[in-house]
């Protein structure tokens, strides 16, 4: 949900023109707003986005593997 929230709220806050140039120049969403945003907030948020989507990734792929092995062991028995 917080990504999800990150993400919808940075795309609506950034111009077309923004984000085709960010496009061309291939840096990331953080990059341009830490053109924009001073102080550490971008570090700490930055921080906190990727400890969150290591998180996701780690429970969807273990959710994932759990329910297969479940289905395995039910079809086997």
């Amino acid at each position: 949900a917080v990504i999800l929230f990150f993400s919808f709220s940075f795309t609506f806050s950034i111009s077309h023109e923004e984000a085709v140039s960010a496009f061309e120049q291939n840096i990331s969403a953080l990059a341009l707003a830490a053109q924009v945003i001073p102080g550490q907030i971008i570090h700490i948020t930055s921080t906190v986005l990727n400890i969150f989507a290591v998180l996701t990734a780690f429970f969807g792929i273990y959710l994932g593997f759990h329910e297969a092995i479940k289905g395995i062991i039910l079809n086997v028995l």
